[in-house]
Parts: C-alpha cells; sequence; structure tokens
C-alpha cells in the first residue's frame, strides 16, 4: 500500500532541492574556474567554508524564531534570501560580495534545513 506523502513535504523538498543548485553549483564552479573569475586558492577556500561558519550562529537563531513566527513566513524569507544570493553569485566576481552572498546562503540554510525539518514532522505520519 503506497502512502502519498502530506502536500507540505512535497513543496518543502522541491523547495529546498531548487534552493540547493545556486549553493551546489559553486562547489563545482568555483575549484575549476577560480582563476579565470579573479580569485585565489585561498579565497575558494573561504567562500566555500564561509556559509558554515555564519550557521554556528544562524542555526541558534532559526531555533529561537520558530515558535515565534509561522513557518511559511520563515520558509519564505529563506527561500526568497537564498534566491537572491544565487542571484549574487551570477552577478560577480568580487570576493566580497561572494562572501557576504555566502553569508547570507548560510543565514538561509539555517531556516531552510530548522523549518523543513519542523515542518517535516508535523506533517508526517506516526508511523
Amino acid at each position: 500500500m503506497s502512502v502519498r506523502p502530506h502536500p507540505t513535504i512535497v513543496a518543502i523538498s522541491a523547495a529546498t532541492a531548487f534552493s540547493l543548485l545556486g549553493d551546489q553549483m559553486l562547489y563545482a564552479v568555483l575549484p575549476a574556474y577560480f582563476t579565470q573569475l579573479g580569485l585565489s586558492a585561498i579565497e575558494v577556500g573561504i567562500l566555500l567554508s564561509a556559509n558554515r561558519w555564519i550557521r554556528l550562529l544562524t542555526n541558534q537563531l532559526a531555533h529561537a524564531a520558530s515558535p515565534r513566527l509561522p513557518p511559511r513566513v520563515l520558509l519564505a524569507g529563506a527561500f526568497t534570501l537564498g534566491a537572491f544570493t544565487t542571484l549574487g553569485y551570477a552577478a560577480t566576481s568580487s570576493f566580497a560580495v561572494l562572501v557576504a552572498a555566502r553569508l547570507a546562503w548560510g543565514l538561509a540554510w539555517s531556516f531552510i534545513r530548522h523549518i523543513g525539518v519542523l515542518e517535516v514532522i508535523a506533517h508526517a505520519p506516526a508511523d
């Protein structure tokens, strides 16, 4: 017997997968094309790790905000911020702008991951 997932779970899963495209593109492009972008190898390392370092702080922010604001509002804001970071990646090769975009992505990902997991738990069958 097949059980269909709740529409909220499907929507969050699809939006999360789509939002990761910009982030994952960097892992493929930056190591291969950093010199063409005017970046150094150390700058690539900083860029690829910046989103993880900022999440040390923003994971707590997502946790604190989750009971205070509706999940839809938090997820909509996080997915929108994530989309703008991808636009930032495409618009420039400036190290400073790319670092700012990576930090913004880390913030967005903290909310996407935290609120997404809470919503899946809330809408998944108990069994």
